[in-house]
């Protein structure tokens, strides 16, 4: 009778309680599997992951992503154990990557630099009528360095555009630093025209673009500060 009765009781859990317990899973908020709900033009996705690169948002692998513009909210749930590893993963590469970023541009900027200096003694050789072979050499080394400033640049920009950001609360840290590498370029710029032209008022056009690099620079610094 234990035996039938054992039996029966095995068959109504395979009939009843599988299919119960599969509707129970089914019906659980999907919050609870996935580590944010993402709020787009009205619509709710829920996600294990996130990054964003460039100005899309990547869900999970990185095979699905919708514009940056189009996303309202991006709200955290609980996270499994599992998920927490990957996002720790993630975050960790993503300060490789930035520490990578960061050494490019400050040997960009020491290349401005080094420019500036040139440029200055440009002018006061230039100021005094000395047009001897040192303004030949001192232009040719200029323009080696602004070519060389123009490609690190564009290579810091690219990586910065291709750099996953695991929070949307960091995205301001990475568009300081593209804020920074603009104003920049136009300091290189200023560097060239002046060059060509001897004039300058290009030199007071690369100083006031050097101190608003500066100003995006400490931004950036205060930025990345706050979130170590």
């Amino acid at each position: 009778m234990a035996e039938r009765y054992s039996g029966q009781t095995g068959e109504l859990m395979r009939r009843y309680l599988a299919p119960l317990t599969l509707l129970l899973i089914v019906a659980l908020p999907a919050a609870l599997w996935a580590g944010y709900r993402i709020s787009v033009a009205g619509d709710f996705i829920d996600t294990a992951t996130y990054y964003i690169a460039g100005d899309s948002l990547y869900l999970e692998d990185g095979n699905k992503s919708v514009p940056l513009a189009m996303v309202d909210s991006i709200a955290r749930t609980e996270r499994t154990a599992t998920e927490q590893v990957v996002y720790a993963d993630s975050v960790a590469q993503f300060r490789i990557e930035l520490d990578g970023i960061d050494r490019g541009t400050a040997e960009l900027a020491l290349l401005l630099d080094d420019t500036d200096r040139i440029a200055v003694y440009l002018g006061q050789l230039e100021n005094a009528n000395k047009w001897t072979i040192r303004i030949i050499d001192a232009k040719y080394d200029a323009r080696r360095n602004l070519d060389r400033a123009d490609s690190l640049n564009q290579e810091v920009k690219l990586r910065l555009n291709a750099l996953k950001v695991p929070e949307r609360e960091l995205l301001p840290l990475r568009d300081a630093r593209l804020l920074h590498l603009g104003t920049l370029a136009m300091v290189a710029s200023d560097y060239r025209r002046f060059i060509k032209t001897g004039d300058s008022l290009y030199l007071k056009y690369a100083e006031e673009h050097r101190r608003q690099a500066a100003a995006f620079k400490q931004r950036y610094e205060e930025l990345s500060q706050a979130i170590n």
